[in-house]
């Protein structure tokens, strides 16, 4: 997986991927009593993983509930994510946040999350 940071708040149509200007990621500890939340911005992703860059801290081992959502707000898909690896990001309180799926994004889940609309 990708373990670059680019400040959320930089723009970046150069080389953008095609989910970064189609899907929001929401996300939480699991077992969290309320719903994902946190924001992230996808920096990679396959179907074994995701690469997030968010404000928020996650500790390598930690479980997440990912959700990856369209502009309109549906829930495209939902997943669970262990926390492999945590950086800091190039602007001061950006993390990088590597995570491995526990059951993997689904084969119907990765084309819709990669079509440019």
């Amino acid at each position: 997986m990708l373990l670059e940071s680019v400040p959320m708040s930089e723009g970046r149509a150069q080389g953008e991927k095609p989910w970064e200007q189609h899907l929001e990621v929401r996300f939480c500890l699991v077992g969290s009593p309320k719903p994902p939340r946190a924001k992230a911005a996808i920096l990679d992703l396959s179907t074994e993983g995701i690469t997030l860059l968010t404000t928020r801290r996650c500790v390598p081992g930690a479980y997440l509930a990912i959700e990856l959502h369209t502009p309109a707000g549906r829930v495209l898909e939902k997943m669970v994510g262990r926390v492999q690896k945590e950086q800091k990001g190039l602007t001061a309180g950006d993390w990088v946040v590597e995570c491995a799926f526990l059951a993997g994004l689904s084969r119907r889940g990765l084309p819709a999350a990669t079509k440019l609309t």
